[in-house]
């Protein structure tokens, strides 16, 4: 869904900007270039929670900034309304999202920024909350719980009511996915650690810059949680599929990366959650076919017991 243009034509009006320039999209907003150092983030739906929401994030952010990550996060400025639209002020992070660089790159230049790329990734699992309960760390409809396999198992088939009729009809048995995921989430811990779960760690959310440096990690969003850090590292591994200009060889060396630094255990968790992610985006078929795709892969391969591409060799 794009934001109507007379709407934003109205917004940008108001705030003096002459030439509009997107930055990026995503499923919940849309980022214009402001001045030098700051952007314009607009969101795509506003409802009467929407506030909350921004607030709680803005205060995720400044929690995660506290701790020193080496890397640079989103600072909201300022939450603003305008005519319906709702709108953040943000300060503009250096880099450029991987997604977008990575071919540029040589092969030594690739597995140095892999190796970067996981050393981001596992500073947030300096970020404890030992006091929360795992679930969601932003407010919406979703209960917290004092057992991690009991929120994976109940968000996992969230979003069926919409794309199970897909599924089915591409061949999935939906009913058998759920009763081997059901039994498959005994693998995963009941009480681990409570950790800061990016949730939706991959290329499009990272930024780097010419030296393969990981610069900034972007958009904290419903899925990031309170809960197991290994789902950030498995989804790290798997979200890999998705681009066809990673190599096999390259997918190999990180998930290396990944068992060399984790253990073995890693491969289970990657067993377990891309299954989750999965279903999580099974609901994308018309709007991100690419992930749909993906899913669907995953989850014929899943219902087959085909070993996993991603293995090390």
């Amino acid at each position: 869904m794009r934001i109507r243009d007379l709407e934003l034509q109205g917004l940008f009006r108001a705030l003096n900007v002459q030439e509009p320039v997107l930055l990026g999209e995503g499923s919940e907003s849309q980022t214009y270039y402001y001045t030098d150092g700051k952007v314009i983030r607009v969101c795509k739906s506003v409802n009467d929670g929407t506030m909350q929401y921004l607030e709680a994030l803005r205060a995720t952010y400044l929690l995660l900034s506290s701790e020193h990550l080496p890397f640079a996060l989103p600072q909201i400025e300022s939450i603003e309304q305008y005519e319906g639209l709702v709108y953040l002020i943000e300060k503009r992070l250096a880099g450029r999202p991987i997604a977008d660089i990575y071919g540029q790159f040589d092969a030594s230049q690739r597995l140095t920024l892999l190796r970067n790329y996981l050393d981001a990734l596992s500073a947030f699992a300096r970020v404890k909350l030992p006091t929360l309960r795992y679930g969601p760390v932003l407010p919406g409809d979703d209960a917290m719980y004092d057992d991690w396999q009991d929120f994976i198992r109940e968000i996992a088939p969230r979003k069926l009511a919409h794309s199970r009729a897909d599924l089915q009809v591409d061949g999935i048995d939906v009913s058998d996915v759920l009763a081997r995921f059901n039994q498959d989430l005994n693998t995963l811990p009941r009480q681990p650690e409570r950790c800061f779960v990016h949730g939706d760690y991959f290329f499009g959310n990272v930024l780097a810059n010419e030296r393969q440096e990981i610069s900034a990690v972007l958009d904290v969003s419903p899925w990031s949680a309170v809960g197991d850090h290994m789902m950030d590292i498995a989804g790290a591994i798997m979200f890999l599929d998705l681009y066809n200009f990673v190599t096999l060889r390259e997918r190999q060396h990180f998930t290396r990366l990944a068992v060399q630094r984790y253990g073995e255990s890693v491969l289970t968790s990657v067993h377990v959650y891309r299954v989750y992610y999965s279903l999580l985006l099974s609901d994308c078929k018309l709007l991100d076919p690419i992930a749909y795709r993906w899913s669907l892969a995953n989850l014929r391969r899943y219902m087959s017991g085909e070993s996993e591409e991603f293995e090390v060799i």
